[in-house]
């Protein structure tokens, strides 16, 4: 079986990347519009939310994907596919382990799992043999289209940065205050030792 070249695997791999930051950086243009503790409050309560949640539902989204028609969204658009070894869409439990726990297993020890599709000779990285999965090129007319998808995307997120750093620094006044407003509340909740007599 042909693997997916490396270039590819990397470019679907920034792609689900820049979907995944994204959001949370939405969330975090509000937060830093934010000009009174209620909107602050309400901006964070909401990034966290997406945090935790929107996480875990595009890695669902993903796994669905994966067992469905063969890959995430990067992957998709890139034209890759996820294969077992008789070259067949894989159903949706091994999906579900190649996402949670395969990819939780190549991110240990500093991504070294990512990395190995530079050793290894078939470009697996270590989710794929924990899955025993390959990826490999199905569509190869969406190269092109997937390297341009990959650079909106980065263009967005890197947007999306410059202007949460803009309004912060804009608005930097307020978050000092609240930040020293923070700082008197939680001096306010440590109790004052007694100092205890001697006799």
């Amino acid at each position: 079986m042909k693997p997916a070249p490396i270039i590819l695997r990397l470019t679907a791999g920034l792609i689900d990347v820049f979907i995944f930051s994204s959001l949370p950086l939405i969330f975090l243009l509000k937060l830093s519009s934010a000009f009174d503790i209620p909107s602050v409050m309400d901006a964070l309560l909401s990034f966290v939310m997406i945090v935790i949640f929107g996480s875990f539902i595009l890695t669902l989204l993903n796994t669905f994907l994966t067992s469905a028609i063969g890959g995430s969204i990067g992957k998709l658009i890139t034209g890759l596919s996820v294969v077992d070894s008789s070259g067949k869409t894989i159903k949706f439990p091994r999906a579900l382990f190649r996402n949670f726990v395969g990819y939780t297993i190549s991110g240990v020890f500093l991504n070294a799992g990512f990395i190995w599709i530079l050793i290894d000779p078939g470009h697996r990285a270590w989710h794929d043999l924990a899955s025993d999965t390959w990826v490999t090129l199905t569509r190869p007319s969406r190269q092109i289209f997937g390297a341009a998808f990959a650079l909106i995307l980065l263009g967005l997120n890197v947007y999306l940065v410059v202007q949460i750093f803009s309004r912060v620094s804009n608005n930097i006044s307020f978050y000092q205050e609240v930040g020293q407003d923070i700082y008197q509340e939680t001096q306010n909740l440590i109790p004052t030792p007694t100092p205890r007599l001697t006799i």
